[in-house]
């Protein structure tokens, strides 16, 4: 694993609904509770599946309240996810886990098998595609907002179906959709169906369209706000108020303008969830 110093950490991920995956749950609480010695769990999958969520739940989960582990602790960046390895620097890492008390755990989350297979992973647990309807739940809920069951009159099934086909059973792509279509018109649904990207978009990376689609319907002005983050280094820990004011002073929005608050939205959402996972 390739080492890389970064900025300091939380671990306060913010909780969310999590759809489909109590399957997923079942099997890796089961990981975590059996043997005695110290395991590494591999959760491996690719971008956007939820990798990082089903780890959260696990972490969190009420029924390790009681367990033995007495200390926890949570490290999530861009880079969480092991992509390449250096064998000694992973032992470095890993070391202290090893020599902690007995039945100590580690979650990692990787996107190809091989790389959990070198760094020799007790267990190894692929995570799938969402089911058409938990997808469905988790984009509406994003689209409608928490709770809703009824679509708006204004669109056809037939596009909602469609729409909600084009997440390809991919968390990330659910929740960016829906956030692009939320109190959109019909006609907004229409034009990304038609949108070109999906057709221009390498088959093994499905999130991407709906990444690049939530960048497209950005207003002018947030378009620019989301364009000045590139002066920031990449692993930068995102603050509201500093690139707000960053951008007050830039000239890109000004002071008690509408588009301050328009901003201030754009960033929080920025900080609150990474664009380029």
């Amino acid at each position: 694993m390739a080492v890389v110093q970064g900025p300091e950490e939380t671990s306060s991920v913010p909780p969310e609904q999590v759809y489909g995956r109590n399957e997923d749950e079942v099997a890796l609480l089961k990981m975590v509770k059996s043997g005695a010695n110290f395991q590494v769990i591999a959760v491996v999958g690719m971008g956007g599946i939820g990798k990082t969520t089903i780890g959260w739940v696990v972490y969190n989960h009420k029924q390790l309240e009681d367990f033995k582990f007495d200390k926890k602790a949570w490290k999530q960046n861009d880079r969480d996810n092991i992509w390449k390895v250096e064998y000694n620097e992973w032992e470095k890492l890993k070391s202290p886990f090893a020599v902690g008390a007995p039945g100590s755990r580690m979650i990692v989350t990787i996107r190809h098998t091989d790389v959990a297979q070198t760094i020799r992973c007790s267990h190894i647990y692929q995570l799938k595609l969402l089911s058409e309807e938990a997808c469905k739940s988790l984009f509406q809920e994003h689209t409608f907002g928490t709770g809703a069951v009824v679509i708006p009159n204004q669109i056809s099934n037939s596009i909602y179906k469609r729409v909600v086909e084009r997440c390809g059973g991919l968390p990330l792509a659910a929740k960016t959709l829906g956030g692009v279509l939320r109190s959109n018109s019909s006609d907004t649904w229409a034009n990304i169906l038609e949108c070109k990207m999906w057709s221009t978009s390498d088959e093994s990376d499905h999130i991407l369209p709906a990444l690049k689609l939530s960048y497209h319907y950005l207003p002018s002005n947030l378009k620019r706000c989301f364009g000045y983050c590139i002066i920031f280094p990449q692993d930068y820990e995102f603050v509201e108020k500093e690139l707000t004011l960053l951008c007050i002073a830039e000239g890109i929005v000004q002071p008690y303008d509408r588009r301050l608050d328009e901003a201030g939205e754009c960033f929080h959402k920025l900080c609150s969830r990474s664009l380029f996972q």
